[in-house]
């Protein structure tokens, strides 16, 4: 009798101690699932200045894919130029689409798996350089920046937050 019922007690705990290694396997699973944040940067200037937006990512990540779109008020300022940041130096970079008529940037980039070109510390990821129009009073304006597809090495999305910037012109 004594014997059937330590076995019991065997069986009871070894399953309680199961429970509590799946619970925290599960729970590490959760934390890696971290969200990468971007911040685009605030600026002052003076109207027919010419400024440079710069978008960073904050935090440190492991992507190899990505598509962004940066639109600012074409009324107000015109897209003269872009240059990639230092975290995307060794990928592919391109300017999908430089859509004046419409004041959108998009901005694609892409990277081999498992290979330097990944993208894993934090940095300046574009600049984006921006004529302001000579005719603007006093005016702040926010240019909207959006990261629709970020992806890992093994092809899962990664969450990103964006930290907008606000662009102040004065006289």
């Amino acid at each position: 009798m004594k014997k059937k019922v330590i076995i019991r007690i065997s069986i009871i705990v070894i399953i309680i101690l199961l429970i509590i290694a799946i619970t925290s396997i599960y729970n590490n699973n959760l934390e890696k699932e971290s969200t990468v944040k971007f911040k685009v940067s605030d600026i002052t200037c003076k109207p027919g200045e010419e400024i440079t937006v710069n978008i960073d990512m904050l935090d440190d990540s492991n992507f190899v894919a990505g598509n962004f779109e940066l639109i600012y008020d074409k009324e107000t300022m015109e897209c003269i130029q872009y240059e990639k940041g230092e975290i995307l130096e060794n990928g592919a970079m391109s300017i999908v689409n430089n859509d004046t008529d419409n004041g959108k940037v998009l901005i694609g980039y892409v990277a081999e798996p498992d290979s330097e070109n990944t993208v894993q510390k934090a940095g300046n990821l574009v600049s984006i350089t921006f004529k302001i129009n000579e005719e603007i009073e006093d005016l702040t304006v926010n240019p909207e920046f959006n990261c629709s597809t970020l992806k890992s090495e093994d092809g899962t999305d990664i969450k990103n937050e964006v930290e907008q910037g606000i662009i102040k012109i004065q006289k």
